[in-house]
C-alpha cells in the first residue's frame, strides 16, 4: 500500500507541476492579449496531457487496497479536476477569462491534487513516511506559491503593470512560500533541507528576488523597471525547477523509504511466518502429547467403568498415583469400585443368611411333618385297636341279639298259646 500511495503522490505531483508551468504560460498568454507565449503554452499543454496521462494510466491500475487508502471520494475528486481543464482552456485560448481569474481555476485544481497528496500522507501507517510526505506537501505548497507568483507576476509584467488586485495577490503569495518553506524545515529530514537551503542560496534564487522588488516597488513607482514578462517567467521557471529539484530528491526519499518498509514488512511477514509455523508445530506437538496423556488414561477408566457396570470387579484402575484431574478421576472410580465390591459383599452376605433362613425352614416344616406323621400313625394305630375292640364286642352284641330274639320267639309262642290257651 505505501509503495502504491507513494507511486500516486509523485504522478500526482509531476502533473502539478506541469499545471504550474502551464498556468504561467495561460497567465503571460493571457496578459499580453494573445500576443505572447501561444506556441510555449500549446507545449506546456502537451506536457501536462503527458503527466495526466501517466496519472490516469496509475489510477485505472491502481490495487483495491491502495484504492480503499485513498477513499473514492479523493479519487473522484481527482477525476473531476482533471475534467475542468478541457473547459478552462477554451476560455484562454477565446480569451474570455481574466488573467487572474484563469490563475485561480488552474490553482483551484492544484489546491485540489496538492490536497490528494497530503491526504495519502495521513493514511500512512509509517510515521517516518508521513513526515517525509508532509514535507513534500510543504515544499509543494512553496513551489505551488511560486508557480502563482510566476503567473501572476507574468501578467502584471507582460502588461507593463500591477493592477490592485494583481499586485495584491503577488505580495501574498512571496509571504505565502516563506511560510511554507518553514513548514518544509520542520518534516524534512537534514538531506532534503539542505537540499532546499542550497536552492534558496543559488543563483537562480537572486534574479527573481531583484524583480520581485521592482515589482514591488511598482505601486510607488508606477514602474515595472523594464522587466518583460518572458524574463520574469524565465527566471522564476528556473527558481521552480530548482525547486523541482528538492521535490524529485524528496519524492525518490519517499518511494525508497516506502520500499524499504514494503521489503521490511515483508521479511517480518515471513519471519512470522516461520516463527508461526514453528510455533504450530510444537503447539501440535505440545497438543498431541496432552491428548495422548488425557485420551490414553480417560478410555482406561473408560473401559475399567464398562467392566464395573458389566460387575466386574477384578479389574484394576490404573492412575490413582497422578496428581492431577486424572488421578482424581482414577480415585474417583476406585472408590466407586470399592463402594461396589461393599455391595456386593452385603449382598452375598445377605443372599447366604436368606439361604441360611430358607434352610431352616425348611428343615422346620420336615420336622413337623414328621412329627405329624409319626403322631397320626399312632392315632391310627390306636383307633385300629379300639376298632377291633368294637368289633369283637359287637359280635357278642349280636350274639346277644340273637339269644334275645330267639327268647322273644319263645316268649311270642308262649304267649300265643297262653292267648290261645
Amino acid at each position: 500500500v505505501l509503495v502504491g500511495l507513494a507511486d500516486i503522490a509523485v504522478n500526482v505531483n509531476a502533473v502539478v507541476h506541469e499545471l504550474q508551468r502551464e498556468r504561467g504560460s495561460s497567465a503571460l498568454y493571457l496578459g499580453s492579449k494573445g500576443t505572447q507565449f501561444t506556441q510555449e503554452l500549446a507545449d506546456r499543454r502537451r506536457a501536462s496531457d503527458d503527466k495526466i496521462a501517466v496519472l490516469k494510466a496509475s489510477l485505472s491500475a491502481i490495487e483495491p487496497d491502495v484504492a480503499a487508502a485513498i477513499g473514492p471520494a479523493t479519487l473522484s475528486a481527482l477525476g473531476d479536476r482533471l475534467a475542468a481543464l478541457a473547459p478552462l482552456r477554451g476560455k484562454v485560448d477565446r480569451q474570455e477569462v481574466k488573467p487572474i481569474e484563469a490563475v485561480g481555476s488552474y490553482s483551484e485544481t492544484i489546491r485540489a491534487l496538492i490536497g490528494a497528496i497530503a491526504g495519502f500522507g495521513t493514511v500512512s501507517p509509517d510515521a517516518d513516511l508521513a513526515r517525509r510526505i508532509a514535507a513534500y506537501v510543504a515544499l509543494t505548497d512553496a513551489k505551488e506559491g511560486a508557480g502563482q507568483e510566476r503567473a501572476t507576476g507574468s501578467a502584471g509584467f507582460a502588461a507593463g503593470q500591477f493592477d490592485p488586485a494583481l499586485y495584491r495577490r503577488f505580495v501574498e503569495l512571496g509571504a505565502v512560500q516563506k511560510t511554507a518553506f518553514a513548514t518544509f524545515q520542520r518534516f524534512a529530514d537534514p538531506e532534503a533541507a539542505q537540499a532546499l537551503a542550497a536552492v534558496l542560496a543559488s543563483p537562480v534564487e537572486a534574479p527573481v528576488a531583484e524583480m520581485r522588488a521592482q515589482a514591488v516597488d511598482s505601486l510607488t513607482s508606477g514602474s515595472v523597471g523594464g522587466v518583460t514578462g518572458p524574463v520574469w517567467f524565465a527566471a522564476a521557471t528556473k527558481r521552480i525547477d530548482a525547486l523541482k529539484g528538492v521535490e524529485d530528491l524528496i519524492a525518490a526519499q519517499i518511494r525508497q523509504h516506502a520500499a524499504t518498509f514494503r521489503d521490511s514488512a515483508a521479511r517480518m511477514l515471513l519471519t512470522l511466518s516461520v516463527g508461526l509455523a514453528a510455533l504450530l508445530a510444537v503447539t501440535g506437538a505440545l497438543a498431541l502429547l496432552v491428548v495422548r496423556s488425557i485420551v490414553g488414561p480417560v478410555a482406561a477408566l473408560d473401559g475399567v467403568m464398562a467392566s464395573l457396570s458389566r460387575g466386574d470387579l477384578g479389574v484394576a484402575v490404573t492412575g490413582t498415583a497422578y496428581q492431577d484431574e486424572i488421578g482424581a478421576m482414577a480415585r474417583s472410580v476406585q472408590l466407586f469400585k470399592e463402594a461396589l465390591a461393599d455391595a456386593e459383599r452385603l449382598r452375598a452376605d445377605q443372599e447366604a443368611e436368606r439361604q441360611r433362613a430358607e434352610r431352616d425352614k425348611v428343615e422346620s416344616l420336615l420336622k413337623m411333618a414328621e412329627t405329624v406323621e409319626r403322631e397320626s400313625h399312632a392315632a391310627v394305630d390306636e383307633v385300629a385297636q379300639k376298632t377291633g375292640r368294637m368289633a369283637t364286642t359287637a359280635g357278642d352284641m349280636a350274639r346277644s341279639a340273637a339269644a334275645v330274639g330267639t327268647s322273644s320267639q319263645s316268649v311270642a309262642a308262649a304267649a300265643s298259646q297262653e292267648l290261645a290257651n
